[in-house]
């Protein structure tokens, strides 16, 4: 039996004076042929030079990858369904979702992937960060860039596609670190204002303990010990859309961890609990879900609540900046336990990093009189 004549890979059709490269890329999931279709104003040499590189470019000049006609969308679809839902907690999934629609999608989506240049990724950014209605920052181009990139590695791992065009892009530089904690004087003074507030107990516990917000309003009475004061955090508290709520495990493994805290706090969620009884008894409709802090028919606190309603307030009366994230009591407390001699292993343990790397670039700011302190002890050793 003779062997199955092999076809040159893509052809030069010239219909009156016009050559159109044609490449095939297959068939669809309905049988109908897929091409990819190029018109050149040219000699036939110029007419082969495209088509030598739209193969090279569809395939990647790697024979394993077979060509193929996925979109960027189609990639993304592929790489959300079949490896971040798999692998990412269902709060990080949403997350990149939600960036890939506003800020990936709408420019590139419907572009082959296989096409898609880093010049084409660049002017995306360019919009973005210009459109009057998007006007995003440097870092959200970044951050867009890199689970771009990530769709396209895994694309690649996977002999969907052979290069990364997001390799070769030129991010925006990213300006200095904001600071995000508050010195000491603020701190006490956001908390003097706090005593008449509700919640009082959860802003001194969340500045005490460095716990994440889905860590402290994720607190159930059976992870507290009210004798020594021990809290164990081994779950955090999701919020779906909707306002369906569950429970998920910690951030890390390492986020995994226990912390006690100082005899005041102790008091307070001995009070908080007295007071809790009191008002679940008066309840008609409570739902017991074992919250250390829960609203008075039982369930969760939203933070998006506790944050509008009692810790914006709060800053007010304390003359502190509007723009104070609930989030900084975290950065506070790592940074005024480095500002107080305690060690860098301790206070990441505390914040349930692995690294203390992290912590000190990610979470401690020094003030100027701490460098001032530095400056000072640094020229007495020199005088000597």
């Amino acid at each position: 039996m003779a062997e199955p004549k092999h076809r040159r890979q893509g052809q030069v059709i010239v219909r009156n004076g016009v050559r159109t490269v044609r490449i095939y890329l297959g068939k669809d999931n309905n049988g109908k042929r897929l091409y990819l279709n190029r018109t050149v104003k040219g000699s036939s040499k110029c007419a082969d030079k495209v088509r030598s590189d739209l193969l090279e470019t569809v395939s990647g000049g790697n024979p394993t990858v077979k060509p193929t006609r996925m979109s960027v969308n189609e990639l993304l679809d592929k790489w959300l369904e079949q490896h971040v839902k798999e692998n990412c907690r269902e709060r990080t999934y949403n997350y990149y979702v939600w960036m890939l629609d506003a800020y990936v999608r709408p420019k590139l989506g419907k572009t082959l992937a296989t096409l898609l240049s880093f010049t084409d990724i660049e002017a995306n950014y360019v919009y973005l960060r210009h459109d009057r209605e998007k006007k995003i920052g440097s870092r959200a181009c970044r951050t867009a860039n890199a689970l771009l990139s990530s769709a396209y590695n895994w694309g690649i791992k996977n002999k969907l596609l052979s290069s990364n065009p997001c390799a070769h892009v030129t991010l925006p530089k990213l300006k200095g670190k904001t600071r995000r904690a508050l010195p000491a004087e603020q701190m006490s003074r956001f908390l003097q204002a706090a005593r008449q507030d509700r919640w009082n107990v959860v802003f001194n516990l969340a500045l005490e303990t460095g716990l994440r917000p889905s860590e402290y309003l994720g607190l159930t009475w059976q992870d507290v010990n009210l004798d020594s004061g021990e809290l164990q955090v081994c779950r955090t508290l999701v919020w779906r859309k909707g306002g369906e709520w569950y429970f998920s495990t910690p951030k890390t493994e390492r986020s995994d961890r226990s912390i006690i805290v100082s005899e005041a706090t102790r008091l307070m969620l001995l009070e908080h609990r007295r007071a809790q009884l009191a008002q679940r008894l008066k309840a008609t409709d409570y739902q017991d879900n074992g919250f250390v802090f829960a609203m008075g028919d039982g369930r969760p606190v939203l933070l998006r609540t506790l944050d509008r309603s009692h810790f914006k307030p709060i800053l007010k009366r304390a003359g502190l900046p509007a723009a104070t994230r609930i989030y900084d009591m975290r950065h506070s407390c790592a940074s005024l336990l480095i500002a107080s001699g305690e060690s860098h292993a301790v206070v990441a343990a505390r914040l349930g990093h692995a690294d203390p790397a992290f912590t000190l670039k990610t979470y401690v700011d020094t003030t100027a009189s701490q460098q001032k302190t530095a400056s000072e002890k640094l020229a007495k050793i020199l005088a000597r």
